[in-house]
């Protein structure tokens, strides 16, 4: 067994102690943990890492405990020794893995930026066939120091402005965005109905124009369903004649109606719509012919 020469330490400064148990015929789970607690110091413990390795005894376990210990106070610290009880089975007895306790010289902390700790304790225990215990400390960055939290503070402060201003602008862009679709030229419903209406007066034209009678039949129908005014001018005793015709002719056996009179229709039709518009207070509401 044996230390390492320099063993000097700065209060307030982090340092990593490293404790690694093996053994034979023992998995990594069976490993006990080890107790780093000491007088004066804070111990911030990791997870541990277990390893298991292939041996000709069976198995061989590997336990690293790793902790980063600050000592509070300076003068002297002593790390306690460590003791780890196994069974021999081959001689029948028990025996004790030992790592010795280590004493580190804590110097006082200084105010100017401190240099990184040299002195990390390293005491290898005892080997025996089934188990043993060995110790490494490597020096940490110093985490506690005012330097080190100002600087941590700092980011998270231009972090936040950042976010904050991304947020505003998102805001602002949305509201914008919302302005420019309520004032955009898209067509209104008013303009909709206009440009379908003439689509269908077109239809009905072209349909009576060629005398395709069952699309002019279902052309009126779509026609009298955009408004009421188009229901009362289908009821009108002057197209009625030639409506019952078409429909006669197109569900039934009637015979061909009279191609003028078709052609015609439409242009009625539009007349009708014409009268009613020009004396609103004449009109009535009948009932829907076409449903």
């Amino acid at each position: 067994m044996g230390t390492e020469q320099n063993n000097r330490i700065t209060a307030g400064t982090a340092f990593t102690r490293v404790i690694r148990i093996q053994a034979e015929k023992l998995s990594a789970e069976q490993l006990p943990a080890v107790n780093m607690q000491a007088n004066n110091i804070k111990v911030y413990s990791e997870k541990p890492v277990l390893k298991n390795t292939a041996s000709v005894q069976g198995v061989r376990g590997l336990r690293e405990d790793r902790a980063a210990i600050i000592a509070m106070e300076p003068g002297k610290l002593v790390l306690p020794a460590i003791s780890i009880p196994w069974f021999d089975v081959e001689a029948a007895q028990w025996r004790e893995a030992r790592l010795p306790e280590t004493v580190l010289e804590v110097l006082p902390a200084v105010t100017t930026q401190a240099t990184s700790p040299t002195a990390t304790p390293s005491a290898p225990a005892s080997a025996s066939p089934a188990g043993a215990a060995t110790e490494n400390a490597s020096p940490s960055p110093d985490l506690h120091s005012p330097a080190s939290l100002q600087s941590t503070t700092t980011r998270w402060q231009i972090a936040t402005a950042v976010l904050l201003l991304l947020f505003i602008a998102t805001v602002i862009y949305i509201y914008r965005l919302k302005i420019r679709i309520k004032h955009s030229d898209a067509p209104s419903i008013t303009k909709l109905k206009t440009i379908d209406n003439k689509q269908h007066s077109a239809a009905l034209k072209n349909a009576a124009e060629h005398g395709n009678f069952k699309t002019l039949l279902t052309e009126l129908l779509a026609w009298a369903k955009q408004n009421p005014e188009h229901q009362m001018a289908l009821q009108h005793p002057s197209v009625q004649p030639v409506i019952f015709a078409l429909e006669k002719h197109v569900y039934g056996n009637g015979p061909a109606p009279d191609l003028s009179s078709v052609k015609a229709l439409p242009i009625r039709l539009d007349e009708l719509i014409s009268q009613q518009r020009s004396a609103p207070g004449q009109q009535e509401q009948l009932d829907t012919l076409y449903r």
